[in-house]
């Protein structure tokens, strides 16, 4: 039991941190948050949340069946469908927002090699500030 209690999240976390790493690439604002938000979001984010959450269950579902096969001898889809919310869905939505703020908080004042960051990814008001200058530059 303690197998899959302890491998189930650390796979969830690696997954987790993959996506919210991506967000932060993308320069999008922490998942959970925008979702209740930004209505007009909500539909990009329902798309990606299904598409990760689909991932991280059939995931969290492959690990828990194999437990269940190898300890217990048989395969109970209910247990795993709880088992699979709880120590896999769970965890991955609350960690991917914040690891997606912290990654971007980290490389803010960090110089990025050109090509691993989109130009999406700079926070908003440095944005602001760099096409306000170009402008201020054209005007010169």
């Amino acid at each position: 039991m303690h197998l899959r209690l302890l491998t189930m999240p650390v796979v969830v976390v690696f997954l987790a941190v993959r996506s919210g790493l991506r967000d932060a690439r993308e320069g999008q604002t922490m998942f959970f948050w925008s979702l209740l938000t930004h209505p007009t979001e909500r539909p990009r984010l329902l798309r990606s949340a299904f598409k990760d959450l689909g991932r991280v269950l059939i995931v969290a579902l492959a690990l828990d069946a194999a437990y269940q096969v190898v300890v217990l001898q048989a395969f109970y889809i209910v247990q795993a469908l709880i088992v699979a919310s709880i120590c896999a869905i769970v965890p991955y939505l609350l960690l991917r927002g914040p690891i997606s703020v912290l990654t971007r908080r980290l490389y803010r004042n960090h110089p990025v090699p050109a090509g691993e960051w989109t130009a999406k990814a700079e926070p908003a008001g440095q944005e602001r500030q760099a096409v306000e200058q170009s402008s201020q530059s054209a005007k010169v």
